[in-house]
């Protein structure tokens, strides 16, 4: 099993704001489908902050598995991260403490 994050900070980008209800719903329906003939999948969460900028997390097999199923939902997204050992992590540590640092500024300013 590999961890694979979806990354959006430019294509796909939705404002919290704008997520209705409908959507949520249609999310929620494709990603248990989308579970449900991958069972070996996990969907581990999804963060966004207040700049819509989104992370989702999940592990299965291979990235592959997860490109597919994101691209059949008809979801853009910019990247695909398959987490592979030190840079990785790296990488994506920052993406998320710079997620956090807009949001605290956003918060406080």
């Amino acid at each position: 099993m590999v961890k694979v994050f979806i990354m959006r900070y430019n294509k796909g980008r939705i404002p919290p704001a704008n997520l209705t209800e409908e959507m949520k719903r249609d999310i929620t329906k494709k990603v248990g489908d989308f579970l449900k003939e991958n069972p070996d999948a996990k969907f581990n969460g999804l963060w966004v902050n207040d700049e819509s900028i989104d992370i989702c997390e999940w592990e299965t097999p291979n990235a592959e598995i997860v490109r597919k199923a994101v691209e059949g939902m008809d979801s853009p997204y910019d990247e695909v991260v398959e987490e592979k050992g030190y840079a990785a992590k790296t990488r994506l540590s920052l993406l998320f403490l710079n997620a956090k640092l807009i949001l605290w500024w956003c918060k406080n300013i």
